[in-house]
Parts: C-alpha cells; sequence; structure tokens
C-alpha cells in the first residue's frame, strides 16, 4: 500500500513538472507594407513562471520584439512600426515565433513588402506639343489603404531626343563661327545636360491618388513614347520605404510647322525648266512625308 502511495505522488510530481503551457497568436494580417504598424495580441495558458518571449523572424532572420511577463491573465500586447529602424531592412515572408516555459509556437505567416500597387486612369494618351496631358491614377500598399506621399513621371526619349536638338543647334551656331573651338561645343552639351530634364515631373500622391498636369514643349519631336510613372513613401531620413512603377505609352503627333521652298535658279529663260522642291518642317524642324500643291 505504502509503495502504491510513494508511485503515485512521484507520477503526479513528474506530471506537474512536465506541464507546459500553450501560447496562442491573434491572427495577423496577410500583407504589410514597410512603415505600416503591426500589432498582435499572445494568450499563454496556464500561467507560469518564466518571461515570454516573441522574434519576428523574416527569411530565417530573428528580430526581439517581445521579452517579458505576461499580465496575471496570461496575455500581452506586441505593437511596434515596420521602420528599417526598427526591423533592420528584415522582409519578405514573415511570423511570430514565441517561447515560454519549454512551450514554442509560431504564428501564422505573413507578408512584409516594400512594393505598391500603382494604376493608372489610362495607359495610352495622344498629344500634341506644347499641349498639355494629365497622367493620373492610385498608389496603394498590399493591404489596400492608400499612401500619402511622392510621384515621379519620367519620358526617357523626351529627354534625349531634346538634349539632341539642343546640342545640333549648338553646332550649327559653332559651325557659322570659324573662331569658335571645339571646347565650345563640349560646354554647350554639358549645360544641357545640367539644366532642368524636360522629361521629369513631378508630383504628390494623397490618400492614394495623384493627377500630374505636364505641358509639352513646342519643339517636342513627333513619335511614340514610353512613360514610366513610379510612386514612393519616405521615411523621416529620406529613405524610400516602399515604391511601385507602370507604365503608359504616349503618342506626339507631327504638325506643319513650316514650309521651305528651295530652286534650281532664281532667273530662268522662257522654255527653260525650272526646278522647285517643297520642304514641309514639322515642330522639331524634321520633314514632313506629305503631298505638297504648287501654285
Amino acid at each position: 500500500m505504502k509503495k502504491s502511495l510513494v508511485s503515485i505522488l512521484v507520477v503526479a510530481l513528474f506530471l506537474i513538472a512536465s506541464v507546459n503551457a500553450g501560447i496562442y497568436f491573434s491572427q495577423p494580417e496577410f500583407y504589410y507594407n514597410v512603415g505600416d504598424i503591426i500589432e498582435t495580441n499572445v494568450d499563454v495558458s496556464p500561467v507560469l513562471e518564466g518571461f515570454l518571449k516573441v522574434d519576428l523572424v523574416c527569411n530565417g532572420e530573428n528580430i526581439n520584439v517581445f521579452n517579458g511577463l505576461p499580465n496575471e491573465e496570461g496575455k500581452a500586447n506586441i505593437k511596434f512600426p515596420l521602420t528599417y529602424s526598427y526591423i533592420q531592412e528584415n522582409s519578405g515572408q514573415c511570423y511570430f515565433y514565441g517561447e515560454y516555459s519549454g512551450s514554442n509556437v509560431k504564428s501564422r505567416e505573413f507578408e512584409i513588402s516594400n512594393s505598391l500597387n500603382v494604376i493608372l486612369n489610362i495607359d495610352n494618351l495622344v498629344s500634341k506639343p506644347g499641349e498639355e496631358i494629365v497622367v493620373s491614377g492610385t498608389a496603394k500598399r498590399l493591404n489596400g489603404i492608400g499612401i500619402n506621399g511622392d510621384v515621379e513621371i519620367n519620358i526617357p526619349l523626351i529627354s534625349l531626343k531634346n538634349e539632341v536638338i539642343e546640342t545640333n543647334e549648338s553646332a550649327n551656331e559653332t559651325n557659322e563661327n570659324a573662331n569658335e573651338t571645339k571646347e565650345t561645343d563640349s560646354e554647350t552639351v554639358s549645360e544641357v545636360q545640367a539644366t532642368d530634364n524636360p522629361g521629369e515631373f513631378y508630383g504628390k500622391v494623397a490618400n492614394g491618388s495623384f493627377s500630374v498636369a505636364i505641358k509639352l514643349e513646342e519643339n517636342t519631336p513627333a513619335g511614340d513614347y514610353r512613360i514610366d510613372i513610379e510612386a514612393y513613401e519616405q521615411d523621416l531620413m529620406g529613405r524610400i520605404t516602399s515604391e511601385g512603377l507602370a507604365t503608359a505609352n504616349l503618342q506626339i503627333s507631327q504638325i506643319l510647322k513650316s514650309i521651305e521652298i528651295a530652286l534650281n535658279t532664281q532667273t530662268i529663260d522662257p522654255g527653260k525648266v525650272l526646278e522647285i522642291k517643297p520642304m514641309l518642317l514639322d515642330q522639331a524642324g524634321n520633314p514632313i512625308i506629305d503631298e505638297a500643291s504648287i501654285i
């Protein structure tokens, strides 16, 4: 009888010593962006001695976000910003990993991203040189919340073609003056590159929406262009925390701006042939291939 009682006491003490607490995480959202506030509630049961430790784990990298005692009810609230200074640029597929009194549990996985969804209201634009066009759309985080940030619009070919036009004009002026040297050409090109880029435009994103009015220069060459739109958020240090890209097509029409006529001679005798060559030029000084009537 005594041996049975001793055995029961030993088994009871063993069971008490081996009791582990359960750890329960509230379900996080599926998506977070850098700059968001993340919050989770943790329950432990039963409440035992020891600290509750919770790590944020992203792609194998651990960051401790809580190391303390749960309250009397076994609850702990964890809330922190997803800033680079806090999470050290960790992102991707993540989860919370908790340890308490010999137990360890991980939460549902979620994604921390620096990507934005940028959607344009129109993908194709047609304009004449000198006209104003409007590029508008939305920029939202992966969870659907609109950002407050900036948008940069770049039309690469406009920058390139305007630089070529300016360079050619500078070269023509140099050729007209025989006393100028080649150094003048290189200085002029540098000045063109240092001026405001005619193909770059900036605007603001407010509550996820942006609308930027762009006025093209009068001498913008005709053709098809690609418009690159980048929306982004910045932290207090000026670092980009989230960004997204979108593209659109722009067609610039060819506009007749001048007509030139070349003659093979200024004086002609009756019965001789007079050769007339009309030249139609557009806004950039390029020839227009079309029909012309001469009276």
